[in-house]
């Protein structure tokens, strides 16, 4: 087996406990990470950079102007080719967007996005195509993660969960709510696997200080890439 551990975290710009990010972030041991909702103001690229030193993680995707979204890896993780989509907006909402690379992981390209949806879900329906466009370019097996904004019902997740495998409907492990952190009570944050890809488990880890560091708490997809 060829596992690969993604975690999924909103981290609500570092305006809580940046500390308790940290260490919620090491805990979780994360070959990969799809953040959202990276600091965008006051030099967000060094903020972000001193972040990824902290947690012994690269960026490697993602732009503040793009939604303030980004993956981060382990360092030596081959990175094939990466970007950041700005996504259209109404100019009274957020700004959304989507950081994706094309990754090799043990000999295995893996397609991964990072994405946080709007509020509103129109603008979450107009957004989508080109958030599975961009993941479609690469021809590669993709992983979905982020914070959708809406619960398993909702239109957009039903669509996802169409194409893709709802990581935690696929194999449970512990709580799935993820919203908020503080009483955990929705599910709005996801990971999205291709079916050519084995979800081995999925959820809410106890990693301790998670009520400290965001509004959101942190999920974790153990993913088999092997063929």
């Amino acid at each position: 087996m060829t596992a690969v551990r993604v975690l999924s975290y909103n981290v609500m710009s570092l305006r809580m406990s940046r500390a308790a990010v940290v260490d919620v972030i090491r805990a979780a041991e994360a070959d990969v990470l799809c953040l959202q909702e990276a600091p965008r103001f006051l030099l967000p690229q060094r903020t972000l950079a001193r972040l990824a030193h902290a947690v012994g993680m690269v960026a490697v995707a993602g732009h503040a102007r793009a939604g303030a979204v980004h993956v981060l890896v382990r360092p030596g993780t081959a990175v094939v080719s990466a970007g950041a989509l700005r996504l259209a907006r109404d100019p009274a909402h957020h700004r959304r967007g989507v950081a994706h690379a094309l990754l090799e992981i043990a000999g295995v390209q893996v397609a991964v996005a990072s994405l946080h949806m709007s509020l509103y879900a129109d603008e979450r329906a107009r957004h989508l195509p080109g958030v599975l466009s961009v993941v479609e370019q690469y021809g590669a097996p993709a992983v979905i993660a982020g914070d959708l904004n809406e619960q398993p019902d909702g239109a957009v997740w039903r669509e996802l969960a169409g194409r893709y495998q709802d990581a935690y409907a696929v194999a449970p492990d512990g709580g799935g709510h993820t919203f908020s952190a503080q009483q955990p009570s929705r599910r709005i944050d996801a990971v999205f696997v291709d079916r050519a890809f084995r979800v081995v488990r999925a959820g809410v880890p106890d990693l301790g200080r998670a009520a400290e560091a965001s509004d959101h708490c942190p999920l974790v997809a153990v993913i088999d890439t092997a063929p």
